[in-house]
């Protein structure tokens, strides 16, 4: 059985890996790009939040009949594109 402090480390985990994304690729677009700071920032929300919402619909597809395959594609090509862009900064 899982105990609190599990979800606890595992949160903490989630939540600097997410950070560290976060501002790589803010970083990048406002820095390479000259994009807006207010731009940058949602647009690396968008691909780690879109990652995550594409992840759960997966697990939801998974309790079900529906293979859920369109909503796994998704998800993997929302978290290559999150890893290609904070392998380019």
């Amino acid at each position: 059985m899982i105990k609190w402090y599990h979800w606890l480390l595992f949160a903490l985990v989630v939540l600097v890996s997410l950070a560290m994304s976060w501002y790589s690729m803010m970083d990048l677009a406002t820095n390479s790009f000259s994009l807006p700071w207010l731009l940058s920032a949602g647009l690396s929300l968008a691909f780690d939040g879109g990652a995550i919402f594409l992840g759960m619909m997966s697990i939801e597809y998974a309790k079900t009949q529906d293979s859920g395959a369109w909503a796994e594609l998704w998800t993997f090509i929302f978290v290559l594109g999150s890893v290609y862009i904070n392998v380019q900064h």
